[in-house]
């Protein structure tokens, strides 16, 4: 592979080129995966889908059918499993669906689906569970007019990544969502709102300094903690997070910098 071509693909994660490829390694059991739906998903013009899905063939990551090849199946899995290099994780994603369309009877029409029924003044909907290439997704239909899925964990780089990887996962769920659960319709024109309820600082050095000094704090704007055997710099206001989160990169690499450890 193209030495030159692979730095560039790994530096922007964001770009059309590497959502491809990305939506590509999602699909492959997917019959229906063709330049044109690629196309429709990604909201692309045909001849730009096939400019990049040329330009992946010829680095030979992909075959003339749109399947991974053995290199292009080493970089897609390096790119979702190995998180060991990743340095933040995002917690509890909230994934928010408006619905063009939904049965009046859903509590009844879906009700082999249904782990639990949830219910307020307001509105009376229900829990379910979508299976995906990332476990089991929390669904929660609220009403005929929103559906919100919760997926516990992403790991990244940088906000963009996250936020990527929320997109990328959303255009997912829409389709498993309206073919699961036959009459709903979701809306294309502002069908998705994300919000993550923490973002966190993976092997924070200040949440180490901190905690093994007997220390802990928690408020409604930050945590220190040691999740899952890792410290962790969380940010925990789920308006604010994503703003945020490369400010606090930077205060960490100043103290990382700064602090005798």
């Amino acid at each position: 592979m193209n030495h030159t071509f692979l730095r560039n693909f790994l530096r922007n994660r964001n770009a059309l080129q590497y959502k491809i490829f990305m939506k590509l390694g999602l699909c492959q059991e997917d019959n229906m995966l063709y330049q044109r739906v690629l196309a429709k998903r990604l909201g692309k013009p045909l001849t730009t889908i096939n400019y990049h899905i040329t330009k992946l063939y010829q680095e030979g990551l992909i075959n003339k059918k749109l399947d991974l090849t053995g290199k292009g199946i080493r970089l897609f899995k390096y790119l979702w499993e190995n998180t060991d290099k990743k340095i933040l994780r995002a917690h509890n994603i909230q994934i928010k669906f408006t619905l063009k369309k939904c049965p009046t009877n859903y509590l009844k029409r879906y009700s082999n689906e249904i782990l639990q029924i949830i219910t307020n003044t307001k509105y009376k909907g229900f829990k379910s569970q979508i299976k995906s290439e990332f476990g089991n997704i929390t669904l929660m239909l609220y009403s005929k007019k929103k559906i919100i899925c919760v997926l516990k964990d992403i790991f990244a780089n940088t906000d963009e990544e996250i936020s990527a990887q929320v997109q990328l996962i959303s255009m997912d769920l829409k389709e498993k969502i309206e073919l699961n659960f036959e009459g709903i319709e979701i809306d294309n024109y502002g069908w998705v709102k994300i919000q993550s309820s923490h973002i966190a600082i993976l092997d924070s050095v200040f949440a180490q300094k901190v905690l093994l000094k007997g220390f802990t704090y928690e408020s409604k704007e930050i945590a220190l903690d040691k999740s899952n055997g890792r410290y962790e710099f969380e940010l925990t206001n789920p308006k604010k997070n994503l703003g945020y989160i490369e400010f606090i990169k930077r205060l960490e690499e100043k103290i990382k910098n700064n602090w005798d450890f």
